[in-house]
């Protein structure tokens, strides 16, 4: 799994997604106003490039943890 983040104008952050595998991202995108597909997916959202990526990332651990278990197999 590969997460992107970038500072866009406005005060709001790029996120780009891209998962191999078994876990589904596009939940996690819709969660920050995005969408795509299942295994590629994006948003933008307004906040710092610490704020969002803090956020995302701890969504994206969640969204692994409730597909693989809590010890991700």
């Amino acid at each position: 799994m590969v997460a992107f983040f970038s500072e866009i104008e406005g005060g709001r952050v790029r996120v780009s997604l891209r998962s191999k595998g078994k876990v589904e991202i596009h939940g996690v995108a819709q969660r920050f106003g995005g969408g795509g597909h299942a295994f590629a997916s994006g948003a933008r959202t307004r906040g710092t490039l610490e704020e969002v990526s803090r956020q995302v990332v701890e969504a994206l651990a969640e969204r692994i943890r409730e597909t693989l278990g809590p010890d991700g197999k």
